[in-house]
């Protein structure tokens, strides 16, 4: 397994409760404007709750390099997707190669 391959998995494990809590956010907004109700904006809370959570561990604890230990999250984060752009080759801070096989 590589480091790249290695961190696209733990990214889609990050990822899809990310994107399933904004879905939910989204969709407990439209239906608190569609129905007018007060209780669908309660529906939205958890779907922030989960977006947030997820964002955050994935951001301080989900992604780091196994040779130096520093954060690789923003390598991660910052083209939206599931993974690492491909166009990355190395670890900014240690210089390990991201497609180099790991233990």
């Amino acid at each position: 397994m590589t480091l790249r391959d290695k961190l696209d998995r733990q990214a889609r494990w990050i990822f899809f409760p990310m994107y399933g809590g904004m879905l939910i956010f989204i969709a407990g907004i439209i239906a608190n404007a569609a129905l007018g109700q007060q209780w669908t904006a309660v529906v939205a809370l958890p779907g922030f709750a989960l977006a947030f959570a997820a964002t955050m561990f994935g951001y301080l604890w989900g992604f780091r390099c196994p040779c130096c230990r520093c954060s690789l999250a923003p390598l991660v984060f910052h083209p939206p997707g599931f993974g690492v752009d491909r166009r990355v080759h190395f670890c900014p801070y240690c210089g390990r190669g991201l497609d180099e096989e790991i233990q």
